[in-house]
């Protein structure tokens, strides 16, 4: 064997070396990207359903107050219609005493 075939074999063995190395950092980013991703889906899941119970909880808070609105807005309007009668009745009966 010739120096010249040995030198070639030589490189041809540190490429391959280095061929075989940069496959397994390729493979290794693959599966660290595929962990990420089910990691960050994960994570997003999470998020996702903390989020939709909040707004669960803001939405019963939400109803609940406007319910008490709601009924507090009819009894003051009930109350004006009783005081606007009443009024209304003490202005006829002022009216009928004085003979208007």
């Amino acid at each position: 064997m010739s120096a010249d075939q040995a030198t070639e074999l030589t490189v041809r063995d540190v490429l391959s070396q280095v061929d075989r190395r940069i496959d397994l950092v390729e493979t290794d980013i693959r599966k660290l990207d595929s962990k990420f991703d089910s990691k960050f889906g994960a994570m997003d899941a999470k998020v996702d359903a903390r989020f939709e119970s909040m707004e669960a909880k803001f939405d019963t808070r939400f109803e609940s107050m406007e319910a008490k609105f709601d009924a507090k807005f009819r009894q003051l309007t009930t109350t004006i219609i009783a005081v606007t009668g009443i009024l209304m009745a003490s202005a006829g009966a002022m009216a009928a005493y004085l003979k208007v």
